[in-house]
């Protein structure tokens, strides 16, 4: 029972995605940097200067798919304490019920102040004269243990849907401006309390604990810019999170500046993100730099990507076949920035369909 209540919960995070924030697979390959998914559909989405000279093209259908190792490392948890789960059942001031909580209480400590965290994410969306759209199904599964109420675990529970529309301008010969309006309507539950030892032996719905839910509509607006200094050199700024009605894990504008260069097939790209962050993070943690590479005799369908996000490693590769695009991610590691918590090595999968 404890294998197939463990193995649900990792599909069912499979209707996920960060809820507050954007993002891309070709970003999280190349360390989180948004400004290096410039040719696709959904750039606009971080950057809305993107949107000036980009090609027209619909995005029919794209299915993001995250999945946190930690997920599996919880499952094998489970797995090899089967003993102890039954051990707890006993008398608490037996041994044996003593003995059981102090293992799962020790296997419990890798997981302390981390996240597990497995996301898709469906759209649509089309690019056309400097104008955007995008519509968007966007949730999230978040799944925390929590050491002082071992063996419980927090969830929180997120679905969105959201409009997203755009229009980008070019200013002068070498400066671009877009803007994004965003709409969506949020069912969020959180803090949700579960026994594991309960959770594997009887029905689920009769332990769930201090269930909060809400749901709200909203809308939010983001502001960005691109400069070309020089043919290959590109500096960008984006204001995020401008005044508007959004229940989001990060209050307050932040401000993110970075810079593109490309030459030869390859691009670096760095951005310093969350100027102005209210939680006074290290200065690594707002760093993110990215490279990729266009393997040659394949220029047009298939590149390499790798990057540093926030001092951990982050790679990935592209293959892009006119209408059908297949992109792949590895994060190895990240910390969330308004949860403060850490988010463990994940592996990310993209199949878009594009006209």
């Amino acid at each position: 029972m404890k294998k197939i209540i463990s193995f649900s919960i990792i599909l069912l995070s499979l209707n996920a995605q960060y809820y507050h924030e954007f993002r891309t697979v070709e970003a999280l390959s190349m360390g989180e940097t948004r400004l290096s998914i410039y040719h696709n559909t959904r750039s606009f989405l971080a950057n809305p200067a993107l949107l000036v000279g980009q090609k027209a093209e619909f995005n029919v259908f794209s299915a993001m798919i995250k999945l946190d190792s930690k997920a599996f490392d919880y499952l094998d948890f489970v797995n090899s304490h089967d003993q102890d789960f039954k051990d707890l059942e006993a008398d608490k001031e037996t041994d044996t019920y003593k003995n059981a909580l102090e293992n799962i209480q020790t296997a419990l400590r890798p997981f302390e102040n981390q996240s597990i965290r497995n996301q898709v994410n469906f759209a649509i969306g089309l690019v056309r004269d400097n104008f955007g759209f995008m519509l968007q199904e966007v949730s999230t599964l978040h799944i925390r243990p929590d050491i002082l109420f071992t063996p419980k675990f927090n969830l929180s529970n997120a679905n969105e849907v959201s409009v997203t529309m755009g229009y980008g301008r070019q200013i002068t010969d070498k400066l671009k401006l877009g803007v994004n309006f965003k709409f969506f309507t949020k069912n969020h539950i959180e803090n949700l309390l579960f026994d594991v030892v309960r959770l594997s032996n009887q029905d689920a719905t009769d332990f769930i604990l201090d269930t909060l839910p809400a749901m709200t509509t909203g809308y939010s607006a983001i502001i960005g810019g691109l400069y070309q200094f020089w043919p290959d050199l590109t500096f960008s700024g984006v204001i995020r999170n401008l005044p508007g009605n959004h229940l989001d894990e990060n209050p307050g504008v932040f401000f993110d500046f970075g810079a593109m260069y490309e030459r030869y097939g390859v691009q670096a790209v760095f951005e310093y993100t969350d100027l102005f962050n209210i939680y006074e993070l290290p200065f690594v943690q707002h760093l993110h730099f990215g490279f990729r590479y266009k393997i040659p005799y394949v220029y047009d369908y298939l590149e390499a990507r790798i990057g540093f996000n926030q001092g951990f490693f982050t790679a990935g590769a592209g293959l892009d076949l006119y209408f059908f695009h297949l992109n792949y991610a590895f994060h190895q590691k990240a910390y969330s920035q308004y949860l403060l918590d850490e988010i463990g090595k994940s592996h990310v999968l993209e199949i878009r369909f594009a006209l």
